[in-house]
């Protein structure tokens, strides 16, 4: 049995810091100068876009919230709230993103760690931390680093509890719940239309 509440290895701080280094370091490239063709920022340019509107509609408090579709409203809304605190700067949201995707990757290595021990966590770290998509997806303004987290988040609490034989409390389903509700909306806008 894998102790619950041991802590990761101190060796899965290099992939985590190295994966944080890759996605910044192509968050700050691409922001300046894009490498792929442009039909691979189209998402980040609509919610750059979308963001912009509706941190102006916050700031001017003229009420008018721009029609915004289902799926792209809560991130819209979460990168609208860092325009409003730092201004309409493109590539805050792209270094946050790069940080969810390694607390992301993180809690993956726990899960691992949870379940097979050390080395599985170290190998599970390196390989999200280097897998290339995943490094391209979290250094732009894309929904994918959040579910990616909250994903994780959904399936670790229930293992860790499994993990630790900690008794199932009434309360403690419906956390597992809101956090797979939260993929599902961050993800795909399960959300009501308008």
């Amino acid at each position: 049995a894998v102790d619950a509440g041991a802590g990761l290895p101190r060796r899965l701080l290099w992939p985590l810091g190295a994966g944080l280094l890759l996605r910044w370091g192509l968050a700050i490239l691409t922001e300046f100068h894009p490498i792929f063709p442009e039909y691979y920022y189209t998402d980040a340019l609509l919610t750059d876009r979308l963001a912009r509107g509706l941190a102006e509609v916050w700031s001017s408090g003229s009420g008018r919230i721009p029609n915004i579709e289902p799926s792209w409203r809560i991130f819209t809304a979460l990168v609208g709230g860092t325009y409003c605190l730092a201004g309409p700067v493109p590539l805050l949201p792209k270094l946050l993103n790069g940080l969810a995707a390694m607390a992301a990757v993180c809690l993956w290595a726990r899960l691992a760690f949870l379940c097979v021990g050390g080395r599985a966590a170290t190998l599970v770290a390196w390989m999200l931390a280097l897998w290339p998509s995943h490094v391209f997806f979290a250094s732009q303004s894309f929904r994918d680093p959040l579910a990616l987290l909250l994903g994780a988040a959904a399936l670790y609490v229930p293992l860790r509890d499994w993990a630790s034989g900690r008794p199932l409390t009434p309360g403690r389903p419906w956390l597992w719940v809101g956090a797979i509700l939260a993929v599902g909306l961050c993800r795909h806008g399960v959300v009501p239309g308008r």
